[in-house]
């Protein structure tokens, strides 16, 4: 009797154990609690000592953001991190050190609180603005990002009482962090201080992303001329050019960067209008580059002299040959 009771009791707990599997597998994926991969859960632990951290952390979970490491399934190879707005996942190299995965975590992160706040790579597909445009969208983005990371940086110093980060490649923004951490101890970091020691150091420095966002500015072009001159997707084409940001809404999607806060409604670096008199100055604002001879001018520790050449000629050519596409399909003078 014992024996058949004990062999009752197993069927009754596999049958159990079958019915849950059963159950789970009709639960739909949204309703299932969101999980991070294992592979991380070092970086993320870590990441999460300083309050900071652990709202980015919060906003990934909440928006389902995997965070991974990304060897091999980057789309660019010598990228230290990427964030792939199609799959929602935040991309990190295993191969750097620990303080730079913090630094490159935090920048993607960002990135994705850009696409899910602004929705850019909505704006880029589902409209055709100037090449101009798009190209000054991406360098803020890109420098948004990476001044981020920065005051995350020196936020994470203070938090956990870091003196000098010893172990790190990413000597430039270790600058701009120390000097963000200088003004942060002494009597507060303002947003304007904020906006000249960390967001206009990196737009004015990142010379390879200025030649790589030429080529984004570009890649709408061959559409764009197919629509006019061949009549190819020409409604959508027309569709898309009238979706366009005016210059008055494209004023505001660029004031809403600059932000040291995740809340979407937080005050920015650029919020105050009286930063820049009009929207065709702030377009300006990614050619601008520092005068490295004059004091206060670059990071504490110094960077060395940049020698940008703006691409004012090539995005000239490619927003003229727009305006022609555009008057073509959207008829003159639109």
């Amino acid at each position: 009797m014992k024996k058949i009771l004990n062999h009752i009791k197993s069927r009754l707990v596999y049958i159990a154990a079958g019915a849950a599997i059963g159950f789970a597998s009709l639960i739909p994926e949204f309703l299932k609690p969101f999980e991070q991969p294992a592979e991380t859960s070092g970086l993320r632990e870590d990441f999460a000592k300083t309050a900071l951290g652990r709202e980015l952390l919060n906003f990934a979970d909440n928006n389902k953001i995997t965070i991974s490491y990304g060897n091999g399934a980057m789309q660019d190879s010598t990228a230290s991190g990427e964030y792939h707005h199609s799959s929602n996942h935040a991309l990190v190299d295993s191969t750097l050190s620990m303080t730079d995965q913090i630094v490159c975590l935090a920048h993607e992160l960002w990135h994705a609180r850009q696409d899910i706040v602004y929705d850019y790579e909505g704006l880029e597909k589902e409209t055709m603005m100037s090449p101009k445009d798009r190209w000054s969208l991406r360098q803020y983005l890109e420098s948004d990002a990476a001044a981020f990371s920065c005051y995350f940086w020196a936020d994470r110093m203070i938090a956990l009482e870091q003196f000098w980060p010893f172990d790190t490649e990413r000597i430039q923004d270790r600058d701009i962090a120390l000097k963000l951490r200088r003004e942060m101890e002494s009597d507060g970091l303002t947003l304007d201080e904020y906006r000249e020691i960390a967001f206009e150091t990196c737009i004015a420095s990142r010379d390879y992303y200025k030649e790589r966002h030429l080529d984004l500015a570009d890649d709408q072009m061959p559409a764009l001329c197919d629509a006019a001159e061949n009549h190819i997707h020409f409604n959508k084409a027309a569709r898309q050019l009238r979706a366009a940001p005016d210059s008055a809404e494209f004023e505001i999607l660029l004031r809403k960067m600059g932000g040291i806060i995740i809340d979407e409604n937080a005050p920015t670096s650029l919020s105050d209008t009286a930063v820049v008199s009009s929207c065709e100055i702030l377009n300006e604002y990614p050619f601008r580059t520092f005068d490295t001879t004059i004091p206060g001018t670059i990071p504490f520790y110094s960077i060395k002299p940049q020698k940008v050449t703006p691409p004012d000629e090539i995005l000239a050519a490619q927003t003229a040959q727009y305006i022609t596409y555009r008057a073509q399909i959207l008829g003159p003078g639109r």
